[in-house]
């Protein structure tokens, strides 16, 4: 389940148009970034669900953070690092999850546009409010899913286009 719905965040998350159009760095953070703004949607969703919820969130961070420590292997990046690097990110996710979370919960596009500009790995300027916009559009989405097809790792949502229409 975790692993399926974190794939499900990180196809949001890469998106050409948010890169080609909306501006955000297609570089590690900003990708990394990213992650983190769908994750902080689907975990916000998730922990809708209760216990359970709570527990597949749990199973989706774990597989998110599987999935970096793998990439940061094969990246040769040195195998005392790598446990460094992993901790810096998980920091990084839990002060983007405190950040966007209130925002996301309430649907409120100015707020997360405001916690996405405090964002330094965005320091670029994108297109933030897009960017909310394309979050929320999801939550959205994720809002209309069953939660027990949520906790078999579905998240009911189409995939999104990967063009400029996206």
């Amino acid at each position: 389940m975790g692993d399926s719905l974190y794939q499900a965040a990180v196809g949001r998350a890469r998106q050409p148009v948010i890169y080609r159009e909306q501006g955000v760095p297609d570089t590690p953070e900003g990708r990394f970034e990213m992650i983190c703004l769908y994750m902080s949607v689907l975990i916000e969703r998730l922990n809708r669900e209760g216990e359970t919820g709570r527990a597949v969130a749990q199973e989706t961070f774990d597989a998110m953070f599987r999935d970096l420590d793998g990439a940061l292997r094969e990246m040769a990046v040195g195998d005392l690092s790598v446990s460094k690097k992993i901790k810096a990110l998980a920091s990084h996710f839990y002060t983007a999850l405190e950040a966007y979370t209130p925002a996301i919960k309430e649907g409120d596009a100015v707020a997360l546009s405001s916690a996405l500009a405090e964002t330094p790995d965005l320091d670029a300027r994108p297109n933030i409010e897009a960017l909310a916009s394309g979050a929320l559009t999801w939550r959205g989405g994720l809002a209309e899913c069953p939660g027990e097809a949520l906790l078999r790792g579905e998240t009911c949502v189409s995939s999104p286009e990967m063009s400029a229409s996206a």
